[in-house]
């Protein structure tokens, strides 16, 4: 089987089981599971860096910017799926934002 396939299939298992436990924790609070998705995201970005410090060096320019406008939309795009897991009913939610 091709490795794109199996790579997307565990995108769509991940993302689908991620999104389940993401409903649970935001009926309670939406911006507690916001909170605690990007806390996981830093530690995982402290990590990458303290392994491969030099990639932050070849990132200059346009590709700079792009990084951060598409960091700052995947957070607000986040910040939203997670209140409207808590607004709506996740049947609904989930398979609009994917």
């Amino acid at each position: 089987m091709d490795t794109a396939i199996i790579l997307g299939l565990s995108v769509a298992v991940f993302y689908g089981v991620g999104t389940f436990f993401a409903k649970i924790v935001s009926e309670k609070d939406p911006f507690l599971q916001w909170i605690i998705v990007n806390i996981i995201g830093m530690i995982l970005c402290i990590v990458i860096i303290a392994r491969e410090p030099q990639k932050l060096q070849l990132l200059q320019g346009k590709i700079l910017l792009y990084g951060i406008i598409s960091a700052i939309l995947v957070v607000v795009g986040s910040l939203l799926l997670y209140f409207t897991l808590h607004k709506g009913r996740a049947s609904i939610v989930v398979p609009l934002s994917s």
